[in-house]
């Protein structure tokens, strides 16, 4: 889950609607809003020099915008990196040491948290070093804060659950399951959870409260989806990542309309800028797509190949 600001959403739509795409991967890509929330810090200092190592990781999965920044995370790459994305440098490499990272959040504390796909650890970036701070079981994916400060976890795909989990140490809590594989979720105004849910057998937005675990389906009838963001205005979007859609979804109407295509699949996460530029990763390279508030796209190469 991931919060951000967003200016313009109706002129992006209709930007991103009219974009074509050329032959150049690293130029065009037919793109779309989407609207993963993002808890976005506004970077004050300048940005730290590129690695020396600009190793690509395999792939990237969950983003989040952090300032002028972009953190990251590898399942397969066992790595969060912090990147330009300007320029596609890696400005930061954390190993997780098995974890397996699939998500990435910042805290309250400013911190960068992440869930391990492979080992089910919850940690936190500090000072450059990833330390663990709950255990649950592997599958752990999207994560998120609700207004108190409170993080909640979500585990899918080789698992199925909700935690509440807390940030000292203590042990978790679950208090939900067989949700049906929700993923990466956004926390609405109210601190209530959306996200979608069902995985590849189709898909649902599911609202729970987080106070008791209670949940239940909003919209269904939607096509696999995997991701999902609320833009400033609070309108919920979802991401179908095989085929690139972006879905805009009336949550009280129980109604949906695809608004746009993104050209690149699979992806993975979504997450938009203060500026309202919009980042997309690549779930098979090692790539993110921007779109512009203009419509205008690039795919930015993370690192150098090797």
């Amino acid at each position: 889950m991931k919060r951000v600001a967003v200016v313009c959403v109706c002129s992006l739509l209709i930007a991103l609607s009219c974009s074509s795409d050329g032959d150049d991967a690293s130029s065009d890509t037919t793109a779309a809003p989407d609207t993963t929330e993002s808890t976005t810090t506004v970077s004050t200092t300048a940005l730290p020099p590129p690695l020396e190592d600009q190793s690509a990781p395999p792939s990237i999965n969950g983003i989040v915008v952090d300032g002028d920044t972009i953190w990251a995370a590898s399942v397969a790459g066992d790595v969060v990196l912090q990147i330009d994305p300007a320029t596609g440098a890696i400005l930061q490499r954390i190993p997780t040491n098995g974890a397996g990272p699939d998500d990435v959040e910042i805290g309250p504390d400013g911190n960068v948290y992440y869930t391990g796909f492979a080992n089910g650890e919850v940690g936190v970036i500090e000072d450059g070093e990833a330390r663990v701070i709950a255990q649950l079981e592997p599958g752990a994916n999207p994560l998120g804060f609700t207004s108190d400060g409170t993080l909640y976890v979500g585990v899918a795909v080789s698992g199925d659950a909700f935690y509440r989990v807390p940030l000292d140490g203590g042990e978790p809590e679950q208090i939900a399951t067989d949700l049906g594989n929700m993923n990466a979720f956004v926390v609405t105004d109210e601190d209530l959870i959306l996200g979608p849910a069902g995985g590849a057998d189709g898909g649902v937005v599911l609202r729970v409260d987080p106070a008791d675990g209670s949940f239940e389906p909003v919209v269904t009838g939607l096509p696999p989806i995997f991701a999902s963001d609320s833009d400033s205005e609070g309108n919920y979007y979802v991401l179908a990542s095989a085929t690139g859609e972006v879905i805009e979804v009336d949550v009280d109407a129980g109604t949906f309309e695809t608004v746009a295509t993104v050209e690149g699949a699979p992806f993975d996460d979504v997450a938009f800028a203060p500026d309202d530029t919009l980042y997309i990763s690549h779930f098979t390279t090692p790539q993110i797509t921007a779109v512009d508030p203009d419509g205008a796209t690039r795919v930015i190469d993370v690192g150098t190949a090797g």
